[in-house]
């Protein structure tokens, strides 16, 4: 049985604050609890991923371990947004194993590293087209990259922690218009097509993210009020 903990922070992470899990990407610390598991209590972080739809608890004493970290500082964003500005610098390999080293930035949740991802996977328009593959790491390490940014000028520059929902409501907005976003530049599935002449079935499937994180802004302005 699981009991919630009057205490808010825990290893320098505390309560409501948004954090970087790898291979989930930003979740936030919903609250921290005690539970008992074969006669041992174990301290739990309970984090939550909004995009995955996804509640995760953690043993405070293993965030180390699994590279739980908080979100990137200043100069992180500054070289990362260096990064995506620079010149591609794709090896000479296989594709396979350089798909698997692609997977494993995006996963690390390491910010440089997914920018990396997205500076050697751009595609100008004079240069050939990306495979489906291609397209798919790049889609995912974009939308990273983007909600990296959203989160962390939302919660430093904004101060959305102080107000319930204002966080998630611009994660939810963030993600679900980046969606979007990226939908314009992929072909869509061939079984699928376009509907109207140029909405796809992802921007379709995005559109109820947009208007919950709408909801959730909306309701933390009535609160904040």
């Amino acid at each position: 049985m699981a009991t919630a903990k009057k205490t808010a922070q825990r290893q320098g992470f505390k309560t409501n604050e948004y954090i970087v899990y790898p291979a989930h990407g930003v979740g936030q610390i919903v609250s921290i609890e005690e539970q008992e598991v074969a006669g041992l209590k174990l301290e739990l972080f309970v984090i939550n991923f909004e995009k995955d739809k996804m509640t995760l608890r953690v043993p405070t004493a293993k965030i180390a371990a699994v590279g739980m970290r908080k979100l990137s500082e200043p100069e992180v964003v500054e070289k990362a947004l260096a990064t995506v500005r620079g010149r591609a610098r794709v090896k000479r390999t296989m594709w396979s194993r350089r798909a698997q080293e692609y997977e494993a930035k995006i996963n690390s949740g390491d910010l440089v590293a997914i920018a990396e991802v997205v500076r050697d996977l751009y595609r100008s328009e004079s240069q050939p087209e990306q495979s489906y593959s291609e397209r798919q790491l790049y889609e995912a390490a974009l939308e990273g990259v983007v909600l990296f940014l959203a989160i962390r000028i939302a919660t430093h520059r904004f101060q959305a922690l102080q107000y319930r929902g204002r966080a998630s409501g611009i994660f939810a907005l963030g993600y679900g218009l980046s969606r979007i976003f990226v939908e314009f530049f992929r072909e869509p599935d061939s079984f699928l097509g376009y509907f109207a002449g140029f909405i796809t079935m992802g921007m379709i499937l995005s559109v109820p993210l947009c208007l919950i994180g709408i909801w959730l802004l909306l309701r933390s302005r009535r609160d904040a009020a």
